[in-house]
């Protein structure tokens, strides 16, 4: 028995949907549904009509020197790019700690913090530093307390967002801009405390 043929409208839309790079897996079939493929093949060519006007976008911000000029041989590499936008999140808090059962003197931290984060920023790294500074608060019944230690964490996170955000909002954080000149001492100013030799120079 001769295998049904594909109607004039099936085969163009197989052959729209090949040229855009949409899956045709399934649709070969003369009994396919032909709605859910419509469905992709729109979607696909509105994703084309969007990242074409964001070209032109960047062209036209740029002097009307298309992107690809400027980054043709990158891109040939590297195929479509996208600015990534890094951002970095400092804070210190005070996490429980209790003693090693292992190694008297060494103290080792169980406790919580957190960071808040954008929808699409994805963490790439969580840092934590233990800076030696303890307090010990008593419990609501007075029968003990609980020691707590000061850490300074580092989360470091990526988001990607076009290239003209990238540069826009590091234009806005003002670091690259001119101004005075960075005193190459940094310190943490509640930390820093004279030594022994400058406490009897100043009494």
């Amino acid at each position: 028995m001769a295998k049904p043929k594909l109607s004039e409208e099936h085969e163009r839309l197989l052959d729209e949907a090949n040229e855009l790079g949409v899956d045709t897996t399934g649709y070969t079939d003369p009994k396919a549904k032909l709605d859910q493929l419509r469905e992709q093949i729109a979607r696909r060519t509105s994703e084309i009509a969007r990242e074409a006007a964001a070209k032109e976008r960047m062209a036209a911000a740029m002097g009307g020197q298309a992107e690809e000029d400027e980054f043709s041989g990158f891109d040939e590499a590297a195929g479509a790019t996208r600015g990534v936008l890094v951002r970095i999140v400092e804070w210190s808090e005070w996490i429980p700690v209790k003693l090693s059962p292992h190694l008297k003197g060494l103290s080792v931290a169980n406790g919580v913090t957190g960071f808040e984060a954008g929808e699409h920023e994805k963490v790439v790294s969580i840092e934590s530093m233990d800076t030696n500074r303890r307090k010990r608060v008593p419990l609501d019944d007075g029968d003990g307390h609980i020691e707590y230690s000061l850490h300074v964490m580092k989360a470091i996170l990526a988001n990607n967002v076009s290239t003209e955000l990238l540069s826009q909002m590091i234009d806005l954080q003002g670091g690259d801009r001119e101004g005075q000149q960075p005193s190459g001492q940094i310190v943490m100013p509640d930390a820093v405390k004279p030594n022994r030799a400058a406490r009897r120079r100043r009494s």
